[in-house]
């Protein structure tokens, strides 16, 4: 089977094949990733095969096969634990980043039934992070940790936190965007993970995290996604984070000038995520909402001002927590008509509240008609598209509610 799936990688990897034949090609793959076989295969080409696109292909492969394979033969049949050392092997030779985080993520079914016994995981990871100048041995080992600690016992992870931390403010420390970038990502999935009585551990690595964060958004546009994004993942996963909400709704609008577009991906998961939590924080947010939305208006049709309604997401997702009869009147309240910008945009903020709020809208018809007049009346296209997406959204409410 070996060199048969030899043939097949390579011609996976051909440009010449038609895309007939990549189809069929994919297909036997499929199909010997049915077989226990796979795996041994893969390994051994991981391990010895020179081509390092090969190598790449099969770790994208190991992926399949073990998902297949793991659970329901390998772990328990002779080749349990020589399949584990070959992982240690191949882990200790590879020299390409992006094979190695291939392997790290196929191997998830070993790390579920296996984490918490496999020693030479753990030995290998105090060996490479020893050696505090190989920073790309330090980057691989919090790539692994952050896929293998979630399936980690409770007194394990507790056991092992103080290292984790270590690690990852030590990266912090080095300047290297990768290493950071993945220190990120642990400390973000740390957050999600661990008990409540440890959650202060996390505070000063929670707040260097929110500092990377802050120069990301001046550095280019794929760090800041990147940091950013891992950021967002930390909201996602938790509600009571390391500090006070406030706290941390002070600090993400206080950077958001710096790259208002990525910024609103965190702060729009951290409302989503928070939910009521924050309710006495949503006067501020929809104010500095509005104005962020204000800045970035164009003097051009709807459709070229998606930045801006990007941003007034964030009031869309406060509308869906709060009772309509208490979120619209004050809502409205807050609304600014005293530019033209800043008109359309507390029209484009209303046609994302409207759906939410079929019974408000009835009581606040008289004050909403007068607004959506003004703003028809105005000689800018964007405010009349906005103002007829609104009549269009009433009328199909009053329609639903007949």
């Amino acid at each position: 089977m070996s060199e048969a799936f030899h043939t097949l990688l390579v011609k996976s990897l051909s440009n010449e094949i038609s895309q007939e034949e990549r189809q069929q090609v994919t297909n036997e793959l499929l199909a010997l990733y049915q077989s226990p076989q796979s795996t041994l295969d893969i390994l051994q080409f991981l391990l010895n095969e020179q081509n390092v696109l090969i190598r790449h292909a099969a770790s994208i492969g190991l992926k399949k096969s073990l998902q297949n394979n793991w659970k329901s033969s390998i772990c328990k049949s002779d080749f349990h634990e020589p399949v584990k050392e070959t992982i240690i092997a191949i882990f200790q030779n590879e020299t390409e980043q992006l094979i190695l985080h291939a392997i790290v993520q196929g191997i998830k079914p070993i790390f579920k039934t296996d984490i918490c016994k496999w020693t030479q995981l753990f030995e290998l990871v105090t060996s490479l992070t020893n050696d505090k100048t190989r920073l790309d041995a330090i980057e691989f080992s919090l790539y692994l940790i952050t896929y293998f600690t979630c399936y980690l016992s409770e007194a394990l992870l507790e056991a092992n936190l103080p290292f984790f931390l270590d690690l990852c403010n030590f990266s912090f420390e080095t300047g290297n965007q990768q290493l950071i970038d993945t220190a990120c990502g642990l400390v973000a999935v740390l957050i999600g993970i661990i008990d409540d009585e440890e959650l202060p551990m996390m505070v000063p690595a929670f707040t260097k995290m929110l500092d990377i964060y802050s120069i990301s958004l001046s550095s280019d546009d794929s760090y800041a996604y990147r940091i950013s994004n891992k950021l967002s993942f930390a909201f996602k996963k938790r509600k009571d984070l390391p500090l006070p909400n406030d706290a941390i709704l002070s600090r993400l609008f206080e950077v958001a000038p710096q790259n208002p577009i990525i910024a609103f991906t965190p702060i729009n998961q951290f409302i989503e995520t928070c939910g009521k939590k924050l309710s006495n924080l949503f006067p501020t947010i929809i104010q500095q909402t509005l104005a962020f939305a204000t800045a970035l208006f164009v003097d051009a049709p709807l459709e070229e001002n998606d930045n801006s309604m990007y941003v007034l997401n964030a009031i869309g997702n406060i509308s869906q927590k709060i009772k309509p009869r208490i979120f619209f009147p004050k809502f409205l309240g807050m609304l600014s008509t005293n530019s033209l910008p800043e008109t359309i945009i507390s029209a484009m903020a209303i046609s994302y509240v409207i759906s939410n709020s079929q019974e408000a809208v009835t009581k606040n018809i008289s004050q909403l008609s007068k607004f959506i007049l003004n703003v028809l009346q105005l000689d800018h296209i964007c405010a009349k598209e906005v103002a007829l997406d609104i009549i269009k959204d009433i009328a199909i409410l009053f329609e639903e509610g007949k």
